[in-house]
């Protein structure tokens, strides 16, 4: 990974997911899988980051060597393990 900010931030998806069933309330949480046109529209140093937060980034990498759609790799396994009940408790 070669952002810091990712990097400082890898472990977001878990510690929410833990919270949230912490409260045995939780029903569904969402995530942002994919990128859409516009959030990648006139990026700049004034952009909300938020775009750079999408499991997938199809729109602003390339693709995998295998031609899968690039992943964030700061979040896509930590997604991937939360998808299991017994993960993120």
């Amino acid at each position: 990974m070669n952002s810091s900010w990712f990097a400082s931030r890898q472990n977001y998806l878990t510690r929410q997911v833990r919270q949230l069933r912490a409260t045995g309330r939780l029903a569904v949480a969402t995530y942002g899988t994919l990128q859409q046109p516009a959030m990648v529209r006139d990026i700049g140093p004034t952009k909300a980051p938020w775009l750079l937060n999408s499991l997938y980034t199809h729109l602003v990498a390339r693709p995998s060597a295998n031609g899968d759609t690039a992943h964030n790799p700061a979040f896509f396994d930590a997604f991937r393990a939360l998808q299991s009940p017994s993960q993120g408790a």
